[in-house]
Formats: structure tokens, C-alpha cells, sequence
């Protein structure tokens, strides 16, 4: 018999983030709807139930949907009330000073501020259940797709793993 491992769970209290509109001309204040724990998260989670000291917390998870609740006053790409989701872009972010890749690590986080840069506006028939799992799953995928396979008409690609969530992903795209 395997032995089961569970992780109390509760929620913590924390300060809303302080966002002032002229001081980050271009930060998006969010309010999180939704986010998932993918292939990467599990590994961090795992390693802070097991180092973690007892009574502590911690956010975790990089795909989320979010609400704009506020935007600095440099932001023209989303508006409050908007949809989004984290933007991996890589090896560019597309705006200087701001780090390409994952957005956050702490998609758990009910309110948050991230650049604009970081943030994909998505369409209404986009479900929040979709959304918040969907950014690393397909970044993944397009990548391996676009960039490393570099498949020309005619050829076959074998997906391995392809009931997982990048390998579903790279049957569909």
C-alpha cells in the first residue's frame, strides 16, 4: 500500500497591495479568478510542504485568470474590467526592463500588481476554468512546436506523453 501525504490547507489574511496609478505608470492591479498548479508548480509546492518550517505559508502557481481592477496611467493595452491572463513571452518580454518568461509564482494571490507587458487580454468565450490553465500548457507546447521541432509539411511528430496537459496541447496545435 502506497502511503498518502496530505497538506492542511487554510487561508491567510494578507494587506492588499499598495498601487498608486502615477507611481506605476505601467502596472495593472489584478484580482485573481482562477489559477492552476501545472507540471512545474507540483515540484515547488512539494519542496516548500517538505522545508517549509511548521506554520507558515506560502503562494504558489504560475497560470491564473484575472480581473483588471486598476491600471497605471501608461497603460493602453487592458482596461478595468478585462480579463486576463499571464503573458510568458520568451527570450523577450517585449518591453525593456521587464523579465521575460512566467509572470509570477504566486498566482494564488487573490490581488496582485504585475506589468502590463506580463498581461494577455482574452476573449469572452474564453471560460475562466480554461484560462487559468492555459498559458504554460501552450507556451510550452508552441515553442516546442514553432522553435525546436521545426516540422516541415509532409513529416510526423511523435508527442509523447500526450495526456498531459503540453502533450494535449501539441496534439491540438
Amino acid at each position: 500500500r502506497r502511503k498518502i501525504c496530505s497538506i492542511a490547507t487554510r487561508t491567510v489574511e494578507v494587506p492588499a497591495p499598495d498601487f498608486d496609478p502615477a507611481a506605476m505608470p505601467r502596472g495593472v492591479l489584478l484580482r485573481k479568478r482562477g489559477f492552476s498548479l501545472n507540471y512545474r508548480d507540483r515540484a515547488l509546492a512539494l519542496t516548500m510542504a517538505l522545508r517549509a518550517p511548521p506554520g507558515r505559508f506560502a503562494t504558489l502557481g504560475s497560470d491564473f485568470v484575472a480581473e483588471v481592477l486598476a491600471c497605471g496611467d501608461a497603460v493602453t493595452e487592458v482596461a478595468p474590467g478585462d480579463r486576463v491572463i499571464g503573458n510568458a513571452a520568451y527570450p523577450d518580454s517585449g518591453e525593456a526592463g521587464v523579465a521575460p518568461g512566467v509572470p509570477v509564482n504566486t498566482a494564488s494571490r487573490e490581488l496582485q500588481v504585475l506589468p502590463a507587458a506580463k498581461l494577455i487580454r482574452i476573449p469572452d468565450a474564453m471560460t475562466d476554468a480554461v484560462a487559468a490553465g492555459f498559458i504554460i500548457a501552450y507556451g510550452t507546447s508552441h515553442v516546442a512546436l514553432a522553435h525546436l521541432a521545426r516540422l516541415r509539411p509532409g513529416e510526423t511528430l511523435l508527442v509523447t506523453g500526450a495526456s498531459g496537459g503540453v502533450g494535449l496541447t501539441a496534439v491540438e496545435l
